[in-house]
């Protein structure tokens, strides 16, 4: 205790105890005549301990303003930088609300993680039912996690009813182990499959094709834009290539094979998991195959010619043009050869059901355009006189309907597919199927089936997010079996089997 009438005897260190304890003011050291080197010396610290004491208030009133935005925001971010602001070792720290912002960051990210999980099951439901609307631009912002402003857009308006746009917009990211524990693809496709580019098919147009070969069975694969054609042709080439069964010939064209990109590109594209991109307004494709059967023993020379069905779809449209259209495209070299052919007419189940993923051409235009074609067919004759003699029918030895995208289809087995695409077929299609079955019998087509046209079902595989499939053999070899029936077969000789044999 401070005796203020000998206050001279106390040390500046007692004095100063007297000021903290509150006993003593400085007043009242300087009424009791203090040393004035002891006044000056308590005064220092005096007015060390107010500046002390300001910045304490200043850093309290710092510290509410900085509580006070975290909970108007209640975001995690505003409670970590308030957490990280305020319990900093090198400085005078408060953190009066510290147990409080962990309790309200639990709170939100548990929350968080609840309205992630909702938004994400909806998402990928949609993925497995609706495969289609993911492509990879799609599915890398999904990934990623950012959006472009044009993308932000787009899913506030345009796009807002997109099952994922409230969970891009939210800033979440999808994962591979989200995908895989969801079944929405199976463990062989890596992410690095679902973000690839779609793989593009070289283009080549009719007239840079040559003049087809002679001595060889054409296999003609017709149908209107995004029917399907491709994808049966990337199906049966990828298995012939699979399976050693693909004895490719070049076409030399002025010095360089005019397919042998297209060839390479159906077995890169199924290699690489991608349904090839369908051929542009103007292009063919023509391939030179040997079918390899028997170990090597035998073979069924073929050309495989696909028409775009942009053209396809052209010449049904202007039918009272339709000889001109076809010199036009240069397609009257292609089927007005003496070769014999095999004709496959190819149907896209997704137009005639309710999963029309495209939309962009009705079951009526594929009817008529298939119904155009067959008129055009048995009238291309070179006689104008006679315009069915020496017409494209009269040269085809057989002919196939071809049901794609059957696994579209509520079935299980590859029969139960086939009995649905007869069913629709019959249903759909009628008219055509028995102009097909009169043509058939005018010139002697598919003798065997009692003139009735073939019916196959056929599936590229399973299609995933990105675009992507795995392939399911078992159709594109159907559908080789029988070209392998159908069409003319010749030994190769006995030193070319005995080199397939080793």
């Amino acid at each position: 205790m401070i005796d203020l009438r000998r206050v001279d005897s106390y040390s500046i260190e007692e004095l100063k105890q007297g000021i903290l304890s509150g006993e003593c003011t400085m007043e009242d050291y300087r009424q009791a005549y203090l040393n004035y080197t002891k006044q000056e010396a308590l005064a220092d610290f005096v007015r060390e301990i107010e500046e002390k004491k300001r910045r304490e208030e200043e850093l309290r009133n710092e510290e509410a303003a900085d509580w006070d935005n975290a909970e108007f925001f209640k975001n995690v971010d505003g409670y970590l930088a308030y957490k990280a602001k305020w319990s900093a070792p090198d400085r005078i720290a408060f953190g009066e609300h510290l147990a409080v912002a962990d309790r309200r960051i639990e709170f939100i990210k548990n929350a968080e993680e609840i309205k992630r999980q909702q938004l994400l099951g909806t998402v990928l439901r949609d993925m497995v039912e609706n495969p289609w609307r993911y492509p990879q631009e799609t599915l890398r912002f999904l990934f990623m996690g950012n959006l472009t402003d044009e993308q932000r857009n787009f899913l506030l308006t345009e796009g807002a009813q997109l099952p994922y746009a409230q969970f891009a917009l939210s800033g979440y990211k999808l994962t591979m182990h989200d995908l895989y524990t969801n079944n929405v693809v199976p463990p062989s496709l890596k992410v690095t499959d679902l973000l690839a580019e779609d793989y593009k098919m070289p283009a080549t147009q009719v007239k840079d094709m040559g003049v087809l070969p002679t001595g060889r069975t054409d296999v003609f694969f017709f149908g209107v834009p995004r029917s399907g054609k491709s994808s049966v042709l990337s199906g049966i080439v990828y298995k012939l290539w699979r399976d050693g069964k693909a004895g490719y010939e070049p076409q030399i064209v002025n010095g360089r094979d005019a397919s042998g990109k297209y060839y390479q590109g159906l077995i890169s594209a199924i290699a690489a998991k991608k349904p090839p991109q369908g051929t542009a307004f103007d292009t063919i494709s023509c391939m030179k195959i040997n079918i390899l059967n028997e170990g090597g023993k035998k073979k069924n020379p073929i050309t495989i010619v696909e028409l775009s069905g942009e053209s396809f779809k052209q010449m049904s449209e202007r039918f009272t043009d339709s000889t001109v259209i076809w010199n036009e495209l240069g397609a009257s070299q292609c089927i007005a050869n003496n070769n014999r052919k095999l004709l496959f007419f190819v149907l896209d189940y997704s137009i005639i059901s309710d999963k029309n993923l495209e939309g962009q051409t009705s079951a009526g235009d594929q009817l008529l355009t298939l119904e155009t074609a067959l008129d055009v067919f048995t009238t291309d004759g070179p006689d104008p006189a006679k315009p069915g003699k020496g017409c494209t029918m009269s040269k085809v030895d057989t002919v196939a309907v071809i049901m794609t995208k059957c696994d579209l289809m509520d079935a299980h087995s590859h029969q139960e597919r086939l009995n649905k695409a007869v069913e629709y077929i019959s249903s759909n299609f009628l008219n055509f199927m028995n102009k097909l079955v009169v043509c058939s019998k005018a010139y002697g087509i598919n003798k065997a089936n009692k003139y009735r046209p073939y019916i196959l079902a056929f599936s590229l595989g399973k299609f995933y997010v990105g675009n992507t499939v795995v392939v399911n053999e078992d159709d594109p070899a159907n559908i080789i079996d029988f070209i392998s029936r159908v069409t003319r077969g010749e030994d190769t000789g006995n030193a070319w089997s005995r080199i397939l044999n080793f």
